[in-house]
């Protein structure tokens, strides 16, 4: 029994922490990144840069589909565990875990994971997991570059459309922002 509510104690206190991870005020380290993204990452065929409409300061970008069917945002992860101090096997497997607790923190109840964390086979690694929100699908691809993770939510934003025709905009936008 004790084990058992120590555990729910680490967990509690780890959620809190990675809950403070996610705030959208931006620090001194968010406001100069080391290696910032460069703007000459091209959108794929058919999509829009609306980046400069985003709301938060935490959008590296943002696209829309030209049919406005589907949206692609670029974040950067920054879990309190530096990037770099993970094992390389498992950094986008945890660090897709992360990216899932800290949107179940978020969107609580109104989140169905239809597809828990997992690693995309393919060169690079990417970690990928899906889930609904408001009946939406949401895929989330984790990859790392010069140490630090990103996540590129490919967002449904009809029901009317085919989600899967999107996927592939989704890993040669994540291929683009890598070879950058």
């Amino acid at each position: 029994m004790i084990t058992r509510r120590l555990r729910t104690c680490i967990t509690v206190a780890c959620l809190m922490a990675l809950a403070g991870c996610a705030s959208s005020i931006p620090t001194a380290a968010k406001m100069t990144p080391e290696h910032p993204l460069s703007r000459s990452i091209a959108a794929p065929a058919g999509w829009i840069d609306v980046t400069d409409k985003a709301l938060s300061p935490d959008v590296k970008y943002w696209m829309l589909a030209g049919d406005r069917s589907a949206s692609l945002l670029l974040k950067e992860l920054q879990p309190s565990v530096p990037a770099g101090t993970l094992a390389p096997d498992e950094s986008i497997v945890t660090a897709a875990h992360i990216s899932l607790r800290l949107k179940l923190a978020l969107l609580g109840n109104g989140l169905r994971i239809t597809q828990a964390p997992a690693q995309f086979v393919g060169n690079p690694a990417f970690g990928v997991y899906v889930y609904t929100e408001k009946g939406l699908l949401r895929r989330v691809l984790l990859f790392r570059k010069r140490s630090r993770l990103y996540e590129l939510e490919l967002a449904q934003e009809t029901e009317a459309e085919e989600f899967s025709r999107h996927l592939s905009a989704q890993i040669t936008f994540a291929m683009s922002v890598l070879k950058e």
